[in-house]
């Protein structure tokens, strides 16, 4: 994939949006994950025409009452009470071009993932390991954070939301301060 900032921000904040968004960078198009009930229906695909872009094709129907042409199987417009959650799988990738699948936690609150590279059953098995405790620390108030080790591999820890929340504060609250430090003061 490519090393667009614009697109890394876009991926990491897909669940939020009412709608589909293509990066003003790269021109990427991200899809807005749909609820986990349709996963099953999901084709995983890489655009041919812009090797790039993660497709994740949605299910074309389903049986449902009503005017067909004005009833679907995801939302239209963010105005509905329907709330999609994050998608469990997401497609990528690799640096030598061939698609990667990950799968991810379904918790929103959490940024974890685990990429699919020998058997789709061991990814399985180490996702729903983390779920098991993600729950646990949630309930704990912790939540996962993603981090990188001096050897350049990632990892993982569980901080505290009082914690972690009160260094933000910290952080902006000090870059506030020496902006206002900076200004020149009217007379």
């Amino acid at each position: 994939m490519s090393n667009c900032g614009v697109c890394f921000i876009l991926r990491h904040y897909l669940d939020s949006f009412g709608r589909d968004v293509t990066c003003e960078s790269c021109g990427t198009l991200w899809r807005v994950p749909i609820q986990n009930d349709y996963i099953n229906n999901f084709e995983v695909s890489i655009d041919e025409y812009n090797d790039d872009a993660p497709i994740i094709s949605r299910p074309l129907s389903r049986a449902s009452s009503g005017d067909s042409s004005t009833s679907s199987n995801y939302p239209q417009s963010s105005s509905s009470s329907y709330r999609p959650t994050r998608r469990k799988i997401t497609s990528a990738v690799d640096n030598d071009g061939r698609p990667v699948k990950h799968l991810v936690c379904e918790n929103d609150w959490c940024t974890y993932y685990v990429p699919v590279k020998r058997s789709q059953k061991a990814a399985e098995g180490l996702l729903k390991s983390h779920e098991i405790s993600c729950k646990k620390n949630r309930e704990e108030k912790r939540r996962y954070k993603s981090v990188m080790k001096s050897s350049g591999m990632k990892s993982g820890v569980y901080v505290p939301y009082e914690t972690d929340a009160f260094k933000e504060a910290q952080l902006d609250n000090s870059a506030l301060l020496s902006m206002i430090k900076n200004e020149p003061v009217d007379e």
